[in-house]
């Protein structure tokens, strides 16, 4: 079975990737290889994970696959955007970062709620990028959190189609229509395509 490195230090994204790519590949978690991981410091999705991937790409030969991902909310004119995970402060927990984001709705001119998970996911071999995409899922943000699966704004956002949020789905369902799980089919069928 084949075998990707995982440039990121987050636990959920750990396992999500895991389950997403699973049997093709197995993902492994970077635990030593941590110390490698620069800070994201661009403006846009893609190169923050072109980032990641290619500094872990100077440590370990093989596969190494990246991601950066976040919400955009347009009556906030495209935030948190980049800086969803630190939306209310580089140390801020989920929880803080909803409180934010939902405080800075109330105060919003506008009554759209409407907003978009973005991921941008790269994979690398070598320093050589092998496959790159962006995928999206649309849907609202909710008045409140609501559900206990998932992380991030996932207790918040309901998916288009749907009248639970994310948080209040099932795996099966959120990797289906989620913005990493679309990202993670396109990786899927290009290892395929390529017998890796």
């Amino acid at each position: 079975m084949n075998k990707i490195l995982l440039a990121s230090s987050n636990l959920y994204k750990w396992k999500e990737f895991s389950r997403l790519l699973y049997p093709n590949v197995v993902v492994l978690p970077p635990e030593e290889l941590r110390r490698h991981f620069p800070p994201e410091s661009f403006t846009s999705y893609l190169e923050n994970a072109r980032l990641k991937a290619m500094a872990l790409s100077d440590v370990y030969s093989g596969l190494v696959v990246s991601d950066d991902s976040g919400l955009e909310v347009n009556s906030l004119k495209g935030e948190p955007e980049v800086r969803s995970s630190r939306y209310a402060g580089e140390k801020a927990n989920s929880e803080e970062n909803i409180a934010k984001l939902l405080r800075n709705l109330q105060s919003a001119k506008s009554l759209d709620r409407t907003a978009r998970f973005v991921c941008s996911l790269v994979l690398v071999k070598q320093k050589k990028i092998l496959f790159e995409t962006t995928a999206f899922c649309y849907g609202i943000i909710a008045t409140e959190p609501k559900g206990h699966g998932g992380f991030g704004y996932d207790s918040i956002f309901i998916p288009q189609g749907y009248s639970l949020t994310m948080a209040e789905l099932t795996e099966q369902q959120k990797d289906m229509i989620s913005h990493r799980g679309k990202a993670c089919q396109q990786l899927k069928a290009f290892l395929e395509e390529k017998k890796w």
